[in-house]
């Protein structure tokens, strides 16, 4: 998160990421096998389903719209 935020990490918003993930995950014919919600950050991996899955597009359409989920908390722009 940018400057490392924190607080931004409970129960419910737990639950939205993992709402973003389905769309996510089904919009781009991918799985995630594991991911970590850190307390300043988060680890995804995201694995390919088919020759239709974009890594690349899932990951900007995810991003954006989870830091729509974090406001007013902004995730730094780089991974």
């Amino acid at each position: 998160m940018q400057n490392r935020a924190t607080g931004w990490l409970d129960e419910a918003h737990h639950l939205g990421v993992r709402h973003l993930l389905l769309h996510t995950l089904s919009r781009y014919f991918l799985c995630c096998p594991v991911y970590c919600l850190m307390p300043d950050h988060g680890h995804f991996l995201f694995v390919g389903l088919e020759a239709r899955a974009d890594q690349l597009a899932a990951l900007s359409w995810f991003r954006r719209e989870w830091n729509r989920l974090l406001r007013p908390v902004k995730q730094q722009d780089q991974a």
